[in-house]
């Protein structure tokens, strides 16, 4: 049974209840669907990352030994040569063009840029033109 100090340091004999110790953790009818869609949620994430996955072998295989696997391989092996440095480059090349002229959210740092964006969406047009 737990005992709480005394304020002169001595072990109490008075009892604790757990409820009083550790505060009010009681569940309520809403804790299963609440845990049915966590586990849901991690199980759609779990697909998403091995799909990411898959990419990447699909695009290591490809851009690295020109075939078509998903297979997860180390690009070490191939046979390019020096021409191998210009695969990141290419890479890089298009995630460059897909940030300028693709969709105006992807654009800047991250976080900051897609706060911001999120606040210009919840405006109505109304609100943000000027009147005349």
């Amino acid at each position: 049974m737990p005992y709480i100090l005394a304020a002169e340091g001595n072990m109490s004999t008075r009892p604790v209840h757990a409820s009083k110790e550790l505060g009010d953790f009681t569940t309520g009818p809403r804790l299963v669907p609440i845990s049915v869609l966590a586990i849901a949620i991690g199980v759609l994430g779990a697909y998403v990352a091995l799909a990411l996955l898959r990419m990447i072998g699909l695009f290591t295989n490809l851009f690295f030994f020109r075939r078509w696997s998903t297979e997860m391989v180390s690009p070490a092996g191939n046979h390019l040569g020096l021409w191998e440095v210009l695969v990141p480059v290419a890479g890089a090349l298009v995630i460059g063009l897909m940030a300028r002229y693709g969709s105006e959210r992807i654009r800047g740092h991250g976080i900051p840029e897609r706060s911001s964006a999120e606040r210009c969406a919840r405006r109505s047009p109304a609100s943000s033109s000027p009147s005349s």
